[in-house]
């Protein structure tokens, strides 16, 4: 009770004395409850210990699960495929991997340093025979525990539970050794509960890694004793609730650089050690082996065609593939048994050689390495000449993630290295690393076409607050709204009209459980996409309807009780195998008539225009344009892209960008006066992302509150000819040829029943309609749907 006193009168005095900014700092930046900032002072006081608190929470999950268990205690759960081998087995296996490691001059184990950080080749060389056991016995007893905290460093556990797991796989552990080392586990995974029972970890961040390694030291206990039992249960809890969170999200919603970089080994080692579990009396095998497969095929899935993930949050380096993410991908080759994730394994360590393995990994060669690393043809050196394509026969052309809740969607022509390839967004906000990005989507066709313009150099720079993470630096829909706010917290201080989506998330969140980010979803405080329509149909099509009104402030939910400004907002996109081809429709529909929807695609470099510019900001080369042309071609290399706006109307096109302008935030909402901001501080071009130095805006024609935007994406070849030619207008209908496909735009007014011969090039012919109706193509009636339907005619 003493503590407690010295402490809370600490606090006073520093309340008193003007402490109140760093308290409420470390409350809103590091998303601390005020009792662990309590807790923090008493341990700077001296008067408490990490380890043993001045405040405990009360134990979650205590009392449930219970009647979960280890279905086998003494099999092993992380390395789980050597549960088919015996001891001896296990050591010829381990002897065999070494010796090729060490022919290729990959990796050889260093026999005479047993020290915590050589704990991986203490292990191989017990297994051949040159370090006796009872020495990784003892490395492992004096395994220095690094405390876990709930922001940034969740200490060493996996390090522990690989070498213990490794020790059992190669060892005959004593009795009295292992009773110690399941005493050490035990008080490790206390400390991990403790920083769970609290509030500050959130859900798809710290929280996830923690729930993670609890549940893979408590798959170290045997859970004989009730002691056992009971803290089982509750690191079971822990983790059971952010598995249905990941089951439902599928794709990691923080982006890739986070997930791999301090994710993805403990998350998909913990699936693993789930799966050996009975879980309320049932077996989780086949459900939590159905999410590690989704997991790697979203890793191949969003590898675009020049071996970079397309990355879509808060991004760094390592989605360039190299040093993290071999290691996982062989990871689950060797738990997941799928020829598809297998293949891409062995893909990518041809691809990258060595280098898709840090040096510092690979120690774990041997003991997590896919068996492609064994083989023959493996090499140190990378080969540029890999490609995707092997996996044409395994996997279709496209897939959805988290189908209902991410919605995130890839799109290939096919697999090859000259293969187009799309990459959709619409998901529900989770994490505040978590761009919102709804019905953002990215082009690649030999180079980046269609580009993300968002940076990452910190959570707090204005770059990432008023630009990077927000939807104005992504290729969906601006929505300028006169009188609208833009105040997400306190910690925002520009009110800026710049037509962007609602910030459900600013700059921390500490969402503690599923259950609480399932209740703000229903609120829909969280809610921004609900898809309405995905189709794939194999060489043909491939299309997505996402309602992304949420995603707004709307008349269903505004942030802060900002005002209104769609009643409701549609994005269709398809794309067309045979004509390359891709075909986006907006229905927007707004308060008031004078808010202004446009379309916005952020490229590389400036787009040619074929009509009058008129530079309003800036310069023609580093400023802000309007243009009367509604065709926009970019030159990338040996690949062109065409841009066509085919629902112009008296509002201008505008061309932004340049050095400095490509960071240009229009912040009043007013298409005449184009007053802006150049966002820049805290921008920093980063090597592994695509340059989006420009954009077009596409404003919608119409005046009324019911407003349509249709543009068309064509990559092409720089020889191409390919060209779009309106072959009719008339009160029912506009249509446009484009190579072999002919667009019909359904007009509002019309009656929808259509008759039409068409010519005889078409293969295909695209009906964009507000209404259902008929189309009479050459005799034959076809009905159509709302949205964009699409009829093949040859």
């Amino acid at each position: 009770m003493k503590k407690v006193i010295i402490t809370l009168v600490v606090l006073v005095v520093l309340l008193v004395g003007g402490a109140l900014g760093v308290i409420a700092f470390l409350m809103n930046n590091y998303n601390y409850t005020f009792l662990e900032v309590v807790n923090r002072i008493s341990v700077e006081l001296g008067t408490s210990t990490v380890d043993d608190p001045l405040i405990r929470y009360s134990e979650k999950y205590d009392g449930e699960y219970i009647q979960s268990g280890w279905e086998e205690p003494g099999q092993l759960k992380v390395f789980s495929y050597l549960n088919q081998l015996n001891l001896d087995e296990r050591k010829a296996y381990f002897q065999q991997r070494v010796n090729i490691l060490k022919d290729k001059r990959f990796y050889t184990p260093d026999c005479d340093s047993i020290n915590q950080s050589n704990m991986a080749a203490v292990g191989y060389c017990v297994a051949t025979g040159e370090v006796d056991s009872y020495l990784f016995e003892n490395l492992l007893m004096r395994f220095s525990f690094a405390v876990p905290k709930e922001v940034g460093s969740y200490g060493n556990a996996l390090d522990f539970v690989m070498a213990y797991e490794h020790l059992k796989a190669v060892a005959d552990v004593s009795p009295d050794r292992n009773e110690a080392l399941q005493h050490k586990t035990y008080n490790m995974l206390d400390l991990y509960l403790q920083k769970l029972d609290g509030d500050s970890a959130s859900l798809f961040h710290g929280r996830s890694v923690l729930a993670s390694l609890a549940l893979l030291l408590a798959s170290q206990l045997e859970g004989e004793s009730e002691r056992d039992k009971a803290i089982i249960a509750r690191a079971i809890g822990h983790f059971y609730d952010f598995y249905v969170a990941l089951e439902k999200a599928e794709i990691w919603p923080e982006g890739y650089n986070y997930w791999i970089n301090e994710r993805a080994l403990q998350v998909v080692m913990a699936l693993e050690a789930f799966k050996s579990l009975t879980f309320e009396g049932e077996s989780v095998n086949a459900r939590v082996s159905a999410l590690q497969q989704r997991i790697g095929y979203w890793h191949i899935y969003n590898t675009r065609p020049d071996w970079t993930i397309q990355g879509w949050a808060d991004e760094g380096p390592r989605i360039d593939l190299r040093d993290e993410t071999a290691k996982v991908m062989d990871y689950l080759s060797l738990v997941t048994d799928d020829e598809a994730i297998d293949v891409y394994s062995e893909l990518l360590t041809r691809r990258y050689g060595l280098s898709s393995y840090w040096a510092g990994y690979r120690k774990l060669l041997p003991l997590i390495g896919s068996d492609g690393w064994f083989s023959p043809e493996a090499v140190s050196k990378e080969d540029r000449a890999v490609t995707l394509e092997p996996l044409d026969h395994l996997l279709p052309a496209s897939d959805i993630f988290g189908k209902g809740m991410s919605n995130h969607v890839v799109i290939r022509s096919g697999w090859g290295a000259n293969d187009t390839f799309i990459q959709f967004r619409a998901s529900h906000i989770y994490t505040h690393h978590q761009h919102n990005d709804a019905g953002h989507f990215t082009l690649f066709k030999n180079t980046p076409l269609i580009v993300n313009a968002s940076t990452y150099n910190g959570m707090n720079t204005e770059n990432r607050m008023y630009f990077s993470s927000r939807s104005i630096a992504k290729n969906t829909l601006r929505i300028l709204n006169p009188e609208e706010s833009f105040a997400p917290d306190r910690n925002y201080k520009l009110d800026n009209h710049d037509g962007g989506q609602r910030v459900p998330i600013g700059l921390g969140s500490s969402i503690v459980s599923h259950k609480e980010w399932l209740e703000d979803f229903e609120a829909n405080k969280y809610r921004t996409s609900d898809l309405l329509d995905y189709e794939h149909i194999p060489s043909v099509k491939t299309s997505i309807a996402v309602d992304i009104t949420n995603a707004y402030n709307s008349i269903r939910y505004s942030t802060n009780n900002e005002s209104a400004k769609v009643r409701r907002v549609v994005r269709y996109l398809t794309y067309l195998n045979d004509a390359d081809l891709v075909v986006v429709y907006d229905k927007v529909t707004v308060i008031d008539p004078a808010m202004i929807p446009l379309q916005v695609y952020y490229m590389p470099d400036k787009p040619a225009q074929f009509g009058e510019e008129v530079v309003v900001q800036g310069s023609a080369v580093n400023g802000v344009m309007k243009t009367d042309s509604n065709l926009f071609q970019l030159e990338a290399g040996e690949t062109e892209l065409k841009v066509v706006n085919l629902t112009s109307g008296a509002l201008a096109n505008q061309v932004v960008g340049g050095p400095t302008y490509s960071q240009f935030v229009h912040i009043d909402s007013d298409l005449t006066t184009l007053e802006g901001r150049i966002f820049d501080q805290g921008y920093q071009s980063q090597r592994w992302l695509d340059i989006a130095n420009w954009r077009v805006e596409l404003p919608a024609s119409s005046s009324g509150i019911d407003k349509n935007l249709i543009s068309l994406l064509i990559p092409t070849g720089s020889n191409s000819t390919k060209s779009v030619n309106k072959v009719e207008e008339n009160p029912l209908y506009s249509a446009w040829e484009v190579g072999s496909v002919m667009i019909i735009w359904v007009k509002s007014d019309s009656e929808r029943e259509l008759s039409l011969a068409d010519n005889a090039l078409s293969s295909h012919v695209v009906v964009i309609s507000e209404e259902p109706g008929t189309l009479d193509l050459n005799g034959v009636k076809q009905s159509f749907d709302a949205g964009v339907s699409t009829f093949k005619t040859k």
